[in-house]
């Protein structure tokens, strides 16, 4: 873990300009892992909250070390860094950078027929200049986090590549080869987030991939309990691609079967916004605030925040590092040798990995939706394609499935703000599983169909080509 003096190197801003030392600080080791957390109200030296600080590091092998009563002498030293970090970390919160949200980057595509909205965060009150193509708009950087917003008028589908450019004062951003046409959201879990490349056949698929108006834009796992506004750094989402042969095996099977398909038909670009996450449940995947629309759902969604409110993380660990520090006193009082006192206690990364923080898991209420979907909401689309059901089918309750799903494509066409949104949904493939399988595989209740949203029940394939035949479902679409 290095040595002392190399233990806290920094303490980050936010994405949006907010300090996040105060009132709990993390205390970020010199790879950059978080290895605690500090109570900056009660971080005095020799006070017993500072022994007690927790150190968690869940990126090490060796698992999770626990200071006790050595680390107070340390204190002292942490605070004056941690002193002259906060005072760094303050002063890049007051020169907020300018940026733009993450969904958008060059070789994006942009929706034809709708409002082409673009937006970020700035230093509050900065005037910011956004061009696209010939047109020209502006607005302020408003609020404590300095966000802004522009809208330009709808325009048809072009397959011209343009130029973004956005300004405020000596800070510029720069986006290339641009198009407008139809996106198109690929949404669900594992088979819907396979890769192209992964499928039987794939070779044939990806050596006539050259479409040079067909991009793609991957969002990995990134759950939140809480509705996130910007995508996570560049480690999960990489900016959107061009397809070619290489690219393409990165995209969704199913997301480039339709794709592709559609692109060559249209003849206009087709954009592809990958989101799916393995594992999900559709409780994961119903925008948050719908959850009141239904009583079954509502329950649902009250045992999550309960489960929350009873978990307490910082409880869970620090148990262990005071319990071992009540043996070791125990041992010191009956006369126990320094080299026979309990060991300290240590949580291997399976450990960690395997506790589920409420709120966090992909089968927690809102829990994708919050971090992979919502989070772009702004951003206009043509329609989604859906393919999940796997994780729910055990479960034994097609009533509370078929709830959730009218929720789930209500919520999306509100949060989106096209009422007809379409949503077409991909049933699970035909792979010997039980009876219920079927019961509990989406179908998209009669009350929708008429507005844009429709089912593909029709998929069958013997287990080993399941994903390959879900793909094909992609291209009935």
């Amino acid at each position: 873990m290095g040595s002392h003096d190399s233990i806290l190197h920094t303490i980050p801003n936010d994405d949006h300009g907010t300090c996040v030392c105060s009132p709990r600080s993390p205390l970020i080791g010199h790879d950059g892992a978080t290895i605690g957390f500090q109570d900056s109200q009660k971080m005095k030296t020799g006070d017993k909250a500072a022994k007690g600080i927790n150190i968690m590091n869940r990126q090490h092998s060796e698992g999770v070390r626990f200071w006790s009563s050595g680390m107070g002498r340390h204190v002292g030293r942490l605070q004056c860094i941690a002193g002259v970090v906060i005072a760094l970390a303050t002063a890049d919160a007051v020169a907020a950078p300018l940026k733009t949200h993450r969904i958008f980057s060059s070789n994006m595509v942009l929706q034809r027929d709708k409002p082409i909205t673009i937006w970020g965060w700035a230093e509050p009150g900065q005037k910011v200049s956004v061009q696209f193509g010939e047109a020209k708009a502006e607005a302020t950087a408003a609020g404590e986090a300095g966000c802004w917003k522009v809208t330009f008028p709808a325009r048809p589908a072009d397959a011209t590549g343009q130029k973004l450019t956005v300004t405020s004062g000596d800070k510029t951003i720069t986006m290339d080869n641009i198009v407008i046409g139809d996106i198109w959201v690929m949404n669900g879990q594992s088979n819907m987030a396979l890769g192209l490349s992964k499928v039987n056949d794939a070779d044939l698929e990806m050596a006539q991939a050259n479409l040079p108006l067909l991009r793609h834009f991957r969002i990995g796992p990134n759950e939140s309990y809480e509705l996130q506004t910007d995508l996570p750094s560049s480690e999960k989402v990489a900016g959107w691609t061009v397809c070619d042969p290489q690219a393409a095996g990165e995209m969704s099977a199913i997301g480039y079967a339709f794709a592709s398909r559609v692109q060559r038909a249209l003849g206009i670009p087709i954009g592809v916004i990958d989101n799916a996450r393995g594992g999900a449940s559709i409780e994961s995947l119903v925008p948050r605030h719908k959850f009141a629309d239904h009583p079954l759902a509502a329950r649902y969604a009250e045992s999550v925040e309960q489960r929350r409110k009873e978990f307490d993380w910082d409880a869970a660990v620090n148990n262990l590092a005071v319990q071992w520090e009540k043996q070791v006193a125990r041992a010191r009082q009956q006369g126990v040798a320094e080299d026979n006192l309990p060991p300290k206690p240590k949580l291997v990364r399976e450990s960690l990995s395997s506790w589920s923080v409420p709120g966090k898991s992909p089968s927690d209420a809102a829990s994708c939706y919050n971090g992979m979907f919502g989070v772009f909401k702004g951003l206009n689309i043509k329609g989604v394609l859906f393919h999940q059901g796997y994780n729910n089918r055990f479960d034994c309750r097609p009533k509370r499935y078929r709830v959730l799903m009218k929720l789930m494509i209500e919520g999306w066409r509100e949060d989106f703000n096209d009422p007809a949104l379409p949503v077409a949904v991909i049933g699970g493939c035909g792979s010997g599983g039980e009876i219920q399988t079927r019961e509990n595989f989406p179908r998209v209740p009669e009350s929708l169909k008429e507005e844009g949203a429709f089912a593909d029940n029709s998929c069958s394939a013997p287990s080993g080509r399941a994903a390959w035949g879900c793909a094909r479902g992609g291209r009935r679409m």
